[in-house]
């Protein structure tokens, strides 16, 4: 290697860059963010990690110390194949709460060329934690303080250029920021079977557009997969309702489509039960904000679902209940699936 990269500058064939980039079959940003995490472990010269702190200006470290501090940032100019340092302080009420995320961006570079590395000092010596874009750091109790190494693979010929990069660092949020979900589906064309044991008589309701919906769940999550179980009674103005379910949504937490999901969900008031089983696949982003997510499908659903279960009994009075069970679906030109998750309640 070093011999091709001589041999390249002696014969003025290229710079110094150019010829370490020629001379390296893999691709930049590959090699280069790996060779600061061995640099920084001590693992390439024999350099202390308090080497490396002590070149940390002040200008270059985020301090979290009490409820206030929930967003810094780190903004600079790289040039290019090159990298900065941060330290990040953290006091023993940020130690406790337990995780950090970081993030760079602006989202209009190109994010194959820039990542974040993330070091914790435990006993004086930097350790490597994690890697990426967009991630998180937990057990923050672990470490007397963090430090961040962020890295511009980025490069194109003469090798003077520079980009602008962010790093974001936050602090006080949830592993999933829109934790109460509700999963329907709208129009959707079905038969449908009445049954009245007073008069012991079935009848087919031939291409009924029903929508099928449920009050919100509250998930929690572990790895890519929310879910939750429900067991609420619900006293609304003019009677009580009681619902019971459980939900499992797993999702593509690179782009937050809806790789699966099941919904069990039933609830009664008086005499009048609604019970549903919803399971389907491959639901897509449309919308998303601080506050709000959204999949949904529209035309042609069926092909997703893979089961769609419906019972219903109503109240009939005098003639006691009647009960309703979906047979089948005949239309879906109509239909939509819908997934929406929000931060809040209402």
């Amino acid at each position: 290697l070093l011999l091709n990269m001589f041999n390249q500058m002696l014969n003025n064939e290229n710079t110094g860059a150019a010829a370490l980039i020629n001379s390296i079959s893999v691709p930049e940003y590959t090699w280069w963010p790996e060779f600061f995490k061995e640099y920084i472990t001590g693992n390439v010269f024999n350099i202390s990690s308090d080497a490396f702190l002590s070149r940390i200006a002040g200008l270059d470290e985020l301090h979290f110390t009490d409820e206030t501090d929930t967003l810094k940032t780190f903004d600079r100019t790289y040039p290019d194949l090159s990298a900065k340092l941060c330290r990040i302080n953290i006091s023993q009420t940020f130690k406790e709460k337990g995780k950090l995320k970081f993030k760079i961006g602006p989202s209009s570079l190109n994010l194959d060329y820039v990542e974040v590395l993330v070091f914790g000092l435990i006993n004086d010596q930097l350790v490597f934690i994690n890697r990426g874009t967009d991630f998180i750091v937990g057990e923050l109790g672990n470490y007397s303080s963090l430090v961040a190494c962020v890295v511009n693979s980025g490069n194109e010929s003469p090798y003077t250029g520079n980009s602008n990069i962010n790093l974001e660092v936050k602090s006080n949020f949830r592993d999933w920021n829109w934790p109460y979900v509700n999963i329907l589906i709208w129009d959707v064309d079905v038969d449908i079977e009445a049954y009245s044991p007073y008069y012991n008589r079935r009848d087919t309701f031939k291409t009924q557009r029903i929508t099928l919906a449920h009050q919100p769940y509250i998930v929690s999550k572990k790895g890519n997969v929310l879910a939750a179980e429900k067991d609420t009674v619900y006293d609304w103005d003019t009677y009580t309702s009681h619902a019971i379910g459980e939900v499992k949504i797993s999702i593509d937490e690179s782009n937050y489509n809806v790789l699966s999901f099941a919904l069990n969900d039933s609830s009664n008031y008086d005499l009048n039960i609604n019970s549903w089983k919803f399971e389907g696949f491959n639901i897509p982003l449309v919308y998303q904000s601080e506050t709000h997510l959204e999949q949904r499908l529209e035309n042609n659903v069926q092909p997703h679902i893979t089961k769609l279960e419906w019972f219903k009994v109503e109240d009939a009075g005098l003639t006691g209940e009647r009960q309703y069970r979906l047979l089948k679906i005949v239309d879906d030109s109509n239909a939509w699936i819908q997934i929406t998750w929000k931060d809040k309640l209402y």
